[in-house]
Parts: structure tokens; sequence; C-alpha cells
């Protein structure tokens, strides 16, 4: 065969019309030069079922965009399923492993993919040569189906090779925060950057990040108790954003963070509810302590004076905090250099709002219904 080298669709006098194309044979080499044609020739490709060799659409076509999955249904297929070279991105089908009758060249390399490895891929277990997945933007670990097939492959197993196979795929697709990369990050810094909407709860795959800055945006909602898992931060900034509802709990977890920003300016925040008696384990922090321009009810934990290191700035005022300051809390005053805000625009020295509760709803028993005996037959 010969290269055909093909503007718009594939010439299909070479191909696409003899029933022999159909039953036996197909190279596509080079099929087209640009994703465009892909609907016209791949996808009708896949209504090749009884195609049992050589599909080649390899780099001279330069094509991009992602794969068809239709391309599965090719069962029958033997051997010779090339796509090398390429730029196709995305995940790669997972309906691929359909082809179980491969045993030869089933080539993937050389594109753009990012995905985990599908572990469908791992019942291709007639292959004996050329096995290549190489040259992408894989990730996660290998399928143990997909490394089980590497001592039947007598040449080019080429799976981890300049992949990221053992990292973490990428920790979420949001258009809002565009590539924003593997969970290996170590810093999310996306401080006044006219971000909005709530905050993805996939933001608890970021472990390894020790910084996480998202402060004078417009993100709304409560914030996801999954941003406890950022165990290595040290710092985290959710200040004059449009937050609402409960301070999650589980940010008292974040041991070894250093600096944590929760304020408001004018009210933009409007987390309701009582304080997190969780934030005393934070005894790491230093500096400034600052959540004021909220809507944080009842009294300030007794636990907050433990954070002994707090030293320049306390500033819980202008929320709804009730009763007396601690002790424990008040004997920090004295150490701070620089503000001290505790009772400013707070109910304090007041009694906190009794919550009424109700009384349990009476539900009438219902009186037995009762059956008459028949009188017995004499």
């Amino acid at each position: 065969s010969h290269r055909h080298h093909a503007n718009g669709e594939l010439p299909r006098r070479t191909v696409l019309d003899t029933e022999s194309a159909r039953t036996t044979l197909s190279i596509l080499y080079p099929l087209s030069t640009g994703y465009e044609t892909l609907e016209t020739t791949l996808l009708e490709l896949g209504n090749f079922v009884k195609m049992t060799e050589w599909f080649y659409a390899d780099g001279g076509n330069a094509m991009s965009g992602t794969f068809p999955t239709q391309l599965g249904r090719l069962v029958e297929h033997v051997k010779g399923f090339n796509v090398n070279g390429n730029a196709f991105t995305g995940a790669m089908p997972t309906q691929l492993g359909n082809m179980v009758k491969m045993s030869s060249i089933f080539n993937l390399g050389d594109n753009h993919f990012s995905s985990s490895i599908p572990t469908e891929f791992g019942k291709l277990d007639k292959m004996v040569n050329v096995y290549r997945l190489w040259s992408n933007k894989l990730c996660n670990d290998v399928p143990t189906e997909v490394q089980a097939l590497s001592s039947g492959v007598g040449s080019y197993f080429q799976v981890t090779t300049d992949n990221s196979i053992g990292t973490t795929c990428g920790w979420i697709e949001d258009a809002r925060f565009p590539g924003v990369g593997p969970t290996s990050v170590t810093s999310i810094s996306w401080g006044s950057s006219e971000k909005s909407g709530t905050l993805p709860t996939e933001i608890g795959a970021l472990t390894q990040v020790t910084g996480f800055g998202i402060g004078g945006n417009e993100m709304t909602g409560q914030i996801p108790t999954q941003l406890g898992r950022l165990t290595e931060a040290t710092y985290v900034a959710l200040q004059t954003c449009l937050w609402s509802g409960t301070l999650p709990s589980e940010l008292g977890k974040l041991a070894k963070l250093t600096r944590i920003r929760l304020n408001a300016n004018n009210g933009e925040n409007n987390m309701v509810g009582t304080f997190p008696t969780e934030i005393g384990n934070l005894v790491l922090l230093n500096s400034d302590l600052r959540v004021n321009y909220n809507s944080f009810t009842g009294p300030i934990p007794t636990e907050l004076g433990r954070l002994t290191d707090v030293t320049v700035t306390w500033r819980l005022k202008e929320n709804s905090f009730c009763s007396d300051v601690p002790t424990e809390v008040q004997a920090l005053s004295s150490g701070v250099t620089g503000s001290w805000f505790i009772t400013t625009g707070n109910s304090i020295g007041t009694a906190c709002p009794t919550i009424a509760t109700s009384a349990p709803t009476t539900v009438p028993i219902p009186v037995p219904t009762v059956v008459p005996i028949p009188a017995p037959t004499s």
C-alpha cells in the first residue's frame, strides 16, 4: 500500500468504497490533516465491524480532540491498531478493551491522552508484541490487569515510559479552575482572581498543599468539610468572599496551620452558627486570628485560650457572640502587641439565647377495633 495524502475526507476510492476494506483491510496512512475529518471518517470506521487488520492513522495525520469511542466496535480486529503520534486528548476510551482478539500492534502512544489507563485494556490478553501507551499524560497506577500482560508481550510493552504513572490524575475538571494539574500540587494561589460559585468538594484531594489562598473572590455557599483533609497546609486564606452556612469543624484537623483568614471587611461573608471549638486545636497559629464581620453566634469557645502564640491581632468583632469572654481567652490579651477586638460589635456580657425545644408531639393511639365474636352454633 502507499500513503494517501488527503485534505478533507479520506478518498473513498482508496479504502472506504471497497467491500474488502470493510471486511479485511484498512490502511489509513495518513487519514487526513485535521480533526475536522474525524466525524466523517473515524466515526464511520466504527461501523466496519468485520475489519481484522491494519487500522493505521498515525502521526502523519496530526489529528486532535477526543478519541471516538465507536472504534471499540472493531471487535474482530487481530493486529495493527495504530494511532501513534497524533494529538488526541482526554481519556482513552474503555471501549477499546473490547478488541479482545488483538495479538499484535496496539499503539496509542505519543498523543496527549490524560487519564488513568482503563482496566478494560487488560482484556487484550492475546497480545504478544507492541503494546504501546507511551508518551502521553497517563496518571494513577497501572491496573494490575494491564501489568499482567507484560509477561506475554515479547517486545515493546511500553506503558509507563514518558507518562505520569504513579501520580494522581488531575483533581478536578471545572471550567472555573483551568489547568489545575495533578493532586501533587503544593500551592494554590487564587486570591482576588474573579472566581465565583461554590468551592468544589474535590478540593480535599489536594493533600500535599502547604498553602491555600482563595480570598477576595465571590465564592458562595458553605466551605466544604473536605478542606479539613489538607493536613500539610500551613496557610489557609478564605477571607472576603461570600461564604454562608457554618464553618466546618474539620478545619481543626489542620494541625500545621500557622495562619488562617476567615474575616470579611464589611459583611461579605455570612457564616453562621457557633464557632467550632476545634479551632482551638490549631496551636501553631501565630500572628493573628481574624474571623470578624461574620454572623457567628453563641459563646466564644474556651478552647481558643490554647492559641497562646497569636500575639499580634485578635479580631472576633462584628459577629453575634454572647455570654462572657472566657478567662482563658482574656488572659491572652496582655501578650497581644497589635489589636484586640473581641467585644466590639458582639453581645458580650449578655446571656446567650436559649434554644427553644419543641415538646414532643403526642400521636393519638387508635382505639382497637372490637371484632364481634360470633355466637356458637347450636
